[in-house]
């Protein structure tokens, strides 16, 4: 069976999906639900995500952003409170942050 993914728009709304299977066995392809398909590529862009993360070579930009964003299963926190932690001021915190979510922008897209 050949591997294709049809995807019927949300306007078709509960409609679309049967006629999609329909079609979909008609033309002897696989059907994948949009939610499906969309759940999928989200849990392939974390995980391309995390590994850039978990890859960075700068401790500190490291640091920084798995402090702000709860990575390891902690609580977010603030750049004040991360600033705290590390020393350094929370401008400081907010311009490596910035950066890094530019990097990770371009690494993603």
């Amino acid at each position: 069976m050949k591997k294709f993914v049809i995807t019927i728009d949300r306007q078709f709304g509960s409609m679309g999906r049967p006629i999609a299977r329909e079609l979909a066995k008609n033309l002897g392809v696989e059907y994948f639900d949009r939610d499906i398909v969309e759940e999928i590529e989200t849990k392939r862009r974390w995980l391309e995500v995390k590994n850039i993360i978990e890859n960075m070579e700068d401790e500190r930009e490291k640091e920084i952003i798995i402090l702000r964003y709860g990575l390891n299963n902690a609580k977010p926190l603030t750049q004040r409170e991360v600033a705290q932690r590390l020393n350094i001021s929370r401008s400081y915190v907010s311009r490596i942050e910035k950066k890094i979510l530019q990097d990770l922008k371009k690494k993603v897209n």
